[in-house]
């Protein structure tokens, strides 16, 4: 089972929260498929939080596929990984700048 759809299934909300905010590739929510436990069907991530009625998961990975770049910025801020990555890239820049790369 897929990392997505394993949180999805158990409602396991702040994992998808992290790993939207990573900027991982998730097209597992709409597209992969991973088996339900209960039943053994395959279900995407989106469809597996319905049916295990997994409410704020399913909100959340709707809010993603409507606009993934804002869903993903919110969840940055929320968790503060924008200072994180402002922080990196500057070290980053400041490496280039100084020929350290």
């Amino acid at each position: 089972m897929h990392s997505i759809v394993y949180a999805a299934c158990f409602g396991i909300h702040e994992v998808i929260e992290r790993l939207i905010a990573s900027g991982r590739d998730l097209g597992d929510v709409e597209n992969k498929k991973g088996k339900n436990w209960r039943d053994g069907n395959e279900y995407t991530a989106l469809e597996i939080a319905r049916v295990e009625k997994r409410t704020e998961v399913a909100s959340l990975l709707e809010r993603f596929m409507a606009n993934s770049t804002q869903t993903r910025h919110e969840l940055r801020v929320k968790l503060g990984v924008l200072d994180e990555l402002a922080a990196e890239v500057f070290a980053l820049i400041v490496f280039m700048c100084d020929d350290l790369l």
